[in-house]
């Protein structure tokens, strides 16, 4: 069997595998974190006196003013500024997170969509932040190239090296990659100062601020594999694979040369499966060049949803002998096709189930660690997902997740257009994310509402589809339109039609039998799931919007459409009319607790047995009242019982709930369920007052880096040992040992709590009987304790212990 568009995927593996394999093979290749040890001031977006001196009169950029005469720094750019007073932190970091809630006056809605955190245009003492480093190196390193490599800055920065400006970026979501290597000292320290201003926003969600992903130090020789270097295609028929290997080789050497070529396959066991046939290369006395291989192998394993097998490829670069550079990568080896009856995988049909989501998380804002955002990716596998959806280049470590784990990723990106800005931030996405298994299409954008249907937007989505094309055949791309199911503009030449909420498919789909249709962006009306007592949300219908259930009933049984991500997996701070803070479109809030609507795709997505009944059954002071109990199951029959007395027995409709309808009476609530004859139950009971504070760490083992981390949830129980739905006691938090708290949660949306405590005192309020704090681990190995306490409470302890990463 032939595929259409077949593909192996690879990409460049995280800092730390990446120098252990340097290490092993002894080249000049060496990838170092550099996230500890920063130095932190917020300045001032409009006043040079309060923002160090810089932008005023007598201070630039470079060392030549433009008469050429030499012109001092800013002296927040040298080496001799004092900055003993300003904050050491350890990188991810969003100072936006840290800043306290303000209410907007009424011509100020554009603060809705923000969080309401004072930072933007009004706010120019909270906008700008500066960031410097002292970073040494040895004498004998001064021979390689070093390359700054920043994963996100939020959101227009400028870099310095020892007062020198190495470059600039203005995306606040592309990482970017700058050479320092004729900027450094090797006989002192050098300086490297990040100035970053957030007054500009990007999007209308909640964007954070400063340096809030990870920063290293890529070291090579001056004939080294380029960044994002690495580009592999595939043909995959009647179970072998040809694999069509091309190396990007920079030559920084100033001197033309003759070296050699080796690529290894390895597999997930470290066994090398096959070895590429070396290929002699000619270099240039400057420049790039393009190397090709092949190799054929039999009966591959493939990398699939419910077997995500990872393989390793290592490409060496040789010279008389000796190794220059070390390139490790890691892909995953699968086909994919997006056609007109739907989307295919390895030749098996899937049903693209996914989400769409931010990335900012309770506590961390958008400053989210590797750890947490892997996660996430498990909580929306385990919900039964199998796709993730974002506005704009991800986390390499979300993307690390996805592919771990086996979730699809459509990558979109922030800007659509064809000015230089934004078609570098397109082709940078996907160099960056061609190769990795897990990404399945390409996105141009999200609701262009102003040029979608225009003959502009076709042009401008034409080239950008081209652009594609030539970085990356083997996949698709789509567009997130909302204009219904319009035939105008971007739709005209767009491959796969995306569809964001509105449109009858199946009359779009007998107009244009074959273009593919993907649900870019699907309902998921906005119950809490939580506050509620007789709440006309309990059946999913709020405000007259679609319903989760009616898109899914309406898309299963469509085979020829992909499937669709819903909005969204998590709750997500902006979009928010005051006084709630946070959006409420999530299946999970933003801690990543279930809400009710987390059962329904569960139910229907999932493998599992699935029984979930709804409200909590906690009511005091409405005895006697009117009550909807709902049920989330992919059970055939349901009956429930209150206290003993059958409400009724119902048969569950194929992706549907079920409801009853009583009088609230205290007691117990019991539904017990049928699916393939097999018997399911489940209990809620009204509690008695709190009494004791319960810790769970998510992980009860992390690594002692000092980078890990690890979500731990607090609950409260009753004198029996129920947890208690509606407490809402204060928590205070403290840790003993080599760990510590980054920041507090609990999915309220109308918290205005701090969530980043800089004094210390970490503490938070219980919504819905529950919080959550986030903990970094240090670099002891061993235990470290989390105390947590509160009034008339039981003290709760929980134990996490930490492994040496050697």
């Amino acid at each position: 069997m032939m595929f259409k568009y077949p593909i192996v995927c690879c990409y460049l593996l995280g800092s730390m595998l990446l120098a252990t394999a340097t290490t092993q093979g002894q080249s000049a290749r060496k990838s170092i974190n550099l996230d500890e040890g920063w130095k932190f001031h917020l300045g001032h977006a409009k006043d040079p006196e309060k923002n160090f001196k810089y932008g005023g009169h007598g201070a630039v950029d470079a060392k030549l003013s433009n008469d050429g005469l030499l012109t001092p720094y800013a002296a927040v750019l040298t080496a001799g500024f004092d900055d003993h007073e300003w904050r050491t932190l350890q990188l991810p970091h969003d100072w936006a997170v840290e800043l306290p809630f303000v209410k907007p006056a009424e011509d100020e809605l554009f603060y809705a969509f923000h969080g309401y955190k004072p930072i933007g245009l009004h706010y120019p003492e909270n906008s700008v932040g500066w960031y410097r480093k002292t970073l040494s190196l040895p004498p004998e390193d001064a021979h390689k190239r070093h390359v700054l490599q920043f994963d996100g800055v939020y959101r227009d920065c400028k870099v310095f090296v020892n007062g020198d400006c190495v470059g600039e970026n203005k995306s606040g979501y592309n990482g970017f990659a700058l050479d320092i290597s004729n900027y450094l000292y090797f006989d002192k320290p050098n300086i490297v100062v990040v100035k970053v201003d957030a007054t500009q926003y990007e999007g209308w969600w909640y964007e954070g601020a400063g340096i809030y992903r990870s920063v290293r130090l890529i070291q090579t020789g001056g004939i080294h594999v380029s960044v994002n270097g690495t580009y592999v295609r595939s043909e995959i028929e009647n179970g072998k694979v040809t694999i069509h290997l091309e190396t990007t080789i920079d030559n920084k050497s100033f001197a033309a040369a003759q070296c050699e070529i080796e690529s290894k396959l390895i597999n997930r066991e470290g066994a090398t499966v096959a070895t590429f046939s070396p290929s002699k290369v000619n270099l240039p006395r400057s420049g790039e060049i393009q190397v090709q291989q092949q190799l054929r192998v039999s009966n591959p394993h493939l990398w699939s949803l419910d077997d995500p097998y990872l393989h390793t490829i290592v490409s060496i670069i040789k010279k008389d002998g000796r190794e220059l550079d070390r390139y490790t990568t890691r892909f995953g080896i699968r086909a994919i096709e997006a056609r007109p009856d739907g989307l295919f995988i390895n030749g098996k049909y899937v049903k693209v189930k996914g989400f769409s989501s931010h990335q900012d998380h309770a506590g961390v804002g958008i400053a989210v660690p590797d750890a947490i955002h892997y996660q996430r990716i498990k909580w929306i596998k385990e919900m039964g997902g199998n796709g993730y959806r974002c506005h704009h280049a991800n986390s390499p470590a979300l993307l690390d997740a996805c592919d771990e784990l086996g979730v699809l990723v459509l990558a979109e990106t922030r800007q659509l257009g064809t000015s230089p800005a934004a078609l570098k931030e397109w082709e940078d996405l996907i160099l960056r994310d061609r190769n990795r298994p897990a990404v399945f299409m390409w996105c141009i954008g999200n609701e262009e509402n102003v040029v979608q249907q225009t003959d502009r937007g076709r042009r401008i989505a034409q080239e950008m589809v081209e652009i594609q094309r030539r970085l990356d055949p083997t996949r698709s791309v789509t567009h997130g339109d909302n204009s219904g199911d319009s035939y105008e503009g971007i739709s005209t030449v767009i491959p796969v039609r995306g569809f964001n909420y509105n449109g009858d498919y199946a009359k779009y789909k007998k107009e244009h039998p074959e273009q593919p249709q993907i649900g870019t962006e699907m309902p998921n009306a906005p119950p809490t799931g939580y506050s509620y007592f007789l709440a006309d949300d309990v059946n999913l219908n709020t405000e007259g919007r679609p319903t989760a259930e009616a898109w899914w009933q309406a898309v299963d049984k469509c085979d020829w459409f992909m499937g669709g991500f819903a909005w969204t997996a998590f709750d997500y701070r902006g979009e928010a009319r005051w006084p709630y803070v946070i959006s409420h479109f999530g299946s999970m809030d933003l801690c990543g607790f279930p809400k009710d609507r987390y059962y329904y795709y569960k139910s229907w997505w999932s493998s599992e047995d699935v029984l979930y009944i709804f409200p909590h059954w906690n009511w005091k002071g409405l005895e006697g009242q009117k009550v909807k109990i709902g049920c989330y199951s992919n059970a055939d029959t349901v009956e429930m019982l209150l206290n003993g007395t059958s409400l009724g027995r119902k048969v569950m409709p194929r992706n549907g709930h079920l409801e009853w309808i009583t009088e609230y009476q205290p007691g117990v609530l019991k539904a017990i369920a049928y699916r393939n004859g097999r018997r399911m139950e489940k209990v809620i009971e009204t509690t008695d007052e709190p009494q004791q504070i319960v810790g769970t760490p998510l992980k009860r083992t992390i690594t002692a880096d000092g980078r890990d981390a690890v979500i731990v949830n607090f609950a409260v129980k009753d004198k029996v040992g129920r947890m208690v739905p509606d407490a809402v006691n204060l928590i205070h938090f403290k840790v003993t040992g080599d760990g510590s708290i980054l920041g507090v949660g609990n999915g309220n949306m109308e918290s205005v709590e701090d969530e980043v405590c800089l004094n210390g005192d970490f503490k938070r309020k219980l919504f819905n009987g529950k919080c959550q704090i986030v903990v970094r681990a240090g670099k002891t190995a061993g235990k470290f304790a989390i105390e947590a306490s509160g009034d008339g409470l039981q003290t709760g302890v929980c134990e996490i212990s930490e492994q040496s990463n050697n």
